[in-house]
């Protein structure tokens, strides 16, 4: 039955019926209505708490990010300070290492010194080097017999004859030793010592003949030449110098020695090999007169 049927069917009911029937009507329209806003308000508060899932989602993400943001940071400050601490500890190591090599060099050296020592000790009682001291005195005694005055005193008081009067053989020794030796042979040793720069003409001429020069300024002048070798030369040199200088007391050919010590000295200082060279000869000649 169609609606119109219906309508034109129902218009002849009576009032009431017709009444209730709209009313149902109404009240039928009203809950579909309902249900269909029901429907929709359902579907609402889904995407609502869908959304809301995606909101409280993204805020987690946002806050692991703002955490791990803040855990960057704080690497990085820690990094930095660490670096920092790094570029101290080096520093500080660097320090401390040039420090170490510095003690260790000072540390050579007192190796090296003690191992002089104990060499010149060692040395000295086997009596195969001569000490300073005597060196010193057996030079004093050969200057003085190279001006004719008696040698100075042992200022030292060193328990020794080879040195106190050893020199003063040395005319004997070398006429016992050498008893051919001519005055050609003399002359040829003269003739054969190596080429004198002009500071040492200059030094000769200065320090004049041995009859023009006194005993104590022949005297103070040696002292002050083998300090000045002393000064020049390391530990060992001066010692073989010594040992030398006592061969030249024991009567050892002078021209041997000289050549012996021009070795040690031309390399370093040449001018005092210069200076000793003329005091020996004067010695020389003045035995040799």
């Amino acid at each position: 039955m169609s609606g119109k049927q219906f309508v034109q069917e129902d218009l002849k009911q009576p009032p009431e019926v017709r009444f209730d029937y709209g009313v149902q009507m109404v009240q039928d329209a009203f809950e579909d209505k309902i249900k269909e806003l029901s429907d929709e308000i359902a579907h609402l508060k889904n995407i609502n708490a869908s959304l809301r899932q995606q909101v409280v989602t993204q805020e987690d993400d946002m806050r692991r990010s703002q955490f791990r943001i803040k855990e960057l940071e704080q690497i990085v400050t820690d990094r930095n300070q660490e670096r920092v601490q790094l570029t101290e500890e080096r520093n500080a190591a660097v320090d401390q290492i040039n420090s170490l090599k510095f003690t260790a060099q000072q540390l050579q050296q007192f190796k090296k010194s003690i191992i002089n020592m104990v060499e010149r000790d060692h040395t000295t009682l086997n009596r195969t080097t001569l000490d300073p001291r005597m060196m010193d005195e057996a030079t004093n005694n050969f200057l003085a017999r190279s001006s004719n005055a008696p040698p100075s005193p042992n200022t030292n008081n060193y328990s020794t004859k080879n040195f106190s009067s050893s020199y003063n053989n040395i005319g004997t020794r070398s006429a016992m030793t050498e008893p051919n030796r001519s005055m050609s042979q003399k002359a040829k040793k003269k003739e054969v010592k190596e080429p004198e720069p002009a500071s040492r003409y200059h030094a000769r001429s200065e320090m004049g003949t041995r009859n023009e020069v006194p005993p104590e300024d022949v005297n103070q002048r040696a002292t002050h030449l083998y300090k000045q070798i002393k000064q020049v030369l390391n530990p060992s040199d001066y010692s073989l110098f010594g040992n030398h200088i006592n061969h030249l007391n024991n009567g050892a050919n002078p021209e041997f020695i000289l050549s012996n010590i021009a070795q040690i000295l031309n390399g370093p200082a040449p001018h005092l090999f210069s200076q000793l060279q003329n005091l020996i000869n004067q010695a020389s000649d003045g035995q040799d007169t």
